[in-house]
């Protein structure tokens, strides 16, 4: 049995060409040593070309999470870390990460994702 963590934003700029969502891929694998129970996944971003403004980059994806005892916590740990250290990084808007059904709420006081 297993559950998933979906995530998914905005950006005013492209993450991909400078390697900064290849970056959380690797760190992902590197927390498990380099054999996590699913690879971290970044569905292609859509780019929403604005005639006057900056181009709106929406970057979304979902990785499956082990329900063990062990591994499940320690999954949901890391995932919610990469995910704190990329919002802090890129900012963005519309920021949306959910446990399966399970939203997990940014707390701005403390600039980090938290379960409730």
């Amino acid at each position: 049995m297993s559950v998933s963590i979906y995530y998914k934003f905005k950006a005013s700029s492209d993450l991909e060409s400078p390697g900064v969502l290849k970056k959380i891929e690797e760190e992902w694998s590197k927390a498990f040593d380099g054999s996590p129970y699913e690879s971290w996944c970044w569905y292609k971003p859509v780019c929403e070309k604005k005639l006057l403004r900056k181009s709106v980059y929406t970057y979304e994806g979902a990785t499956k999470l082990p329900m063990d005892d062990e591994l499940g916590p320690k999954s949901v740990f890391i995932a919610t870390k990469l995910l704190t250290l990329l919002r802090r990084k890129v900012g963005g808007v519309e920021w949306s990460v959910n446990l399966d059904d399970l939203e997990i709420h940014w707390d701005s006081q403390n600039n980090k994702y938290e379960l409730s």
